[in-house]
């Protein structure tokens, strides 16, 4: 059956490779305006507020005219922090238009960290919603240009109201400046160094990851689930798909487990990334999923993957994709076999994978190394980055810092990271970027994160400290509390740590740094205790 799944997969390519790409981002929705000017784009879930392709593509066209009158022009960048909304995907494709990048922002990031990637990515405007901005604002500019707020539109509000003039009127000659290899985003994400690497994303890495997810699988499905915030890549991606079905993305304000189910069930969703955790909620008993012809799924339990795919009647198949590389392996439909195996699959249509021993030698079959990953929309360097770009990219391949095993009939199997990571709830969090933040709170000597095992959120931050003298978080109420203050006030929500433990001393490596392997392993043989945030206690761990 293998030899089938692999000439599933050789067919795809041939199919898709051979398919018209598109040009551009905006691109996509002009010429699906031009085709199916009537049919609902953009849906916004549990409101009444849809958009059709014609009325989204003008609203692209008046927003990159109003953008340029407030001096966005080609190779200019433009920060976007807006919740989810019809706003973003539109302020995306009118700044991609003029031939602008955008940076997403993270929506829960704090002041610190908003200035520090715009300040990276060289912001000259940035566009945000207003109720954000009165929440970031302490006095000081966020950024060293343009502030363009706004508010979020309703069904019976305009959208960009006191941005985009309400009479102002698109103009239908209007087209995109920029070609397939321009840059079209700064997509920030948290790497093993620390703080957030920008990803110096191109319209043809977007152009490729929409055509995987739009047509890899047959019939192709075009009610699609966008329930992410838009300011990561998938979401981005799953909207540019049903652009290019003429399909609609159905829009969540916000993520929400329990309305996962009652979204795809009521608005007839067709395709969607589904979490394991969302699954085990069970929230999908006593739904109606006849609309749904198939899911995504990522890093999934042997034993739920098979009996999820049983109980939901439709496939769900397993792939790898990352912020640097889009999607660079997946499994077809045909391959049920391989349920419950692990496997990420094949590569995927412009994608080339090997796994190296070295830098030098591929790994064999069965042994484990790190994942390499090449293709013409591959980023190909991290915006202002010089050290990080040395250690990932070598001769055309982007190192994805991910351990991989290739078995003999040629599958990939993701082994683990080596990065210095934690993924929470699917939050790429750097350890050494809250060790940065720790080190700053009152009483904290030193600090060392890792992750920890989560069944509802795969994993959890937790950090080891050691203490200034006189210092005992263990009997000391506000001593731990302003440590989790200066961390609310330097990091994200789902970055602060849920379990903190100190500790008397830090193993050390040969060069005096705090081994972690150490820690973690000597940690597991003692019975002690660590400060769990959600339980609001110290509780007993072993």
């Amino acid at each position: 059956m293998t030899d089938a799944i692999k000439a599933q997969v050789a067919a795809d390519r041939l199919r898709m490779e051979s398919r018209p790409l598109g040009e551009t981002i905006p691109g996509l929705m002009f010429d699906a305006a031009a085709d199916a000017p009537d049919e609902i784009a953009i849906a916004v879930l549990d409101e009444t507020l849809t958009l059709t392709y014609r009325a989204t593509a003008d609203w692209v066209r008046k927003l990159a005219i109003e953008l340029q009158a407030r001096g966005v022009t080609s190779g200019d960048v433009v920060g976007v922090m807006l919740r989810n909304g019809p706003e973003f995907p539109i302020a995306w494709m009118a700044i991609t238009a003029l031939g602008a990048v955008m940076i997403p922002v993270n929506t829960s990031y704090t002041t610190r960290e908003v200035r520090f990637v715009l300040s990276k990515g060289g912001a000259s405007h940035l566009i945000i919603e207003e109720e954000l901005h009165e929440e970031l604002d302490d006095g000081e500019p966020l950024l060293d240009g343009t502030l363009l707020s706004i508010a979020l539109a309703t069904a019976d509000t305009l959208l960009f109201e006191g941005l985009v003039a309400s009479d102002a009127v698109a103009d239908p000659d209007f087209t995109p400046v920029a070609t397939q290899f321009d840059l079209s985003n700064i997509q920030f994400t948290s790497g093993s160094t620390g703080m957030p690497k920008g990803c110096r994303q191109t319209h043809r890495f977007w152009l490729e990851v929409a055509l995987f997810i739009a047509e890899a699988y047959q019939p192709i499905h075009k009610r699609i689930l966008v329930n992410q915030s838009l300011f990561y890549m998938d979401p981005q991606f799953m909207f540019l798909a049903a652009v290019r079905n003429r399909g609609t993305a159905f829009i969540a304000r916000r993520q929400s487990s329990s309305r996962f189910f009652d979204w795809v069930a009521d608005n007839g969703i067709e395709f969607m990334f589904l979490p394991e955790f969302v699954y085990k909620q069970e929230g999908w008993r006593g739904k109606d999923l006849s609309k749904v012809r198939r899911a995504m799924v990522f890093g999934w339990g042997r034993e739920n993957h098979v009996e999820a795919e049983g109980a939901l009647g439709f496939p769900l198949r397993e792939g790898f994709g990352m912020t640097e590389i889009g999607i660079a392996a997946y499994l077809p439909e045909n391959a049920r076999e391989m349920l419950g195996s692990r496997s990420c699959g094949l590569p995927a249509p412009y994608r080339e994978l090997k796994v190296m021993r070295s830098l030098e030698e591929e790994a064999d079959p069965g042994e484990s190394g790190e994942l390499w990953v090449r293709g013409p929309g591959v980023i190909t360097a991290y915006h202002d980055n010089p050290e990080a770009n040395e250690n990932s990219f070598q001769d055309g391949w982007f190192r994805t810092g991910d351990l991989a095993v290739q078995d003999a009939q040629g599958f990939y199997y993701y082994v683990g990271r080596l990065k210095d990571m934690i993924r929470r709830s699917g939050e790429n969090i750097a350890a050494q970027e809250i060790e940065a933040v720790l080190r700053t709170a009152p009483g904290i000597f030193e600090a060392s994160v890792v992750p920890v095992k989560d069944l509802a959120r795969g994993e959890e931050v937790k950090a080891f400290v050691t203490c200034l003298p006189g210092v005992d978080l263990r009997s000391d109420q506000a001593a731990l509390e302003a440590v989790y203050k200066t961390c609310a006030a330097n990091l994200a929500p789902f970055k602060v740590p849920r379990f903190i433990e100190q500790i008397d001393v830090f193993p050390r490596t040969g060069s005096n740094k705090i081994a972690k392997k150490e820690l973690v392993s000597s940690r597991m043989s003692v019975v002690s205790e660590h400060y769990d945030r959600t339980a609001r206690d110290w509780v007993q761990q072993s």
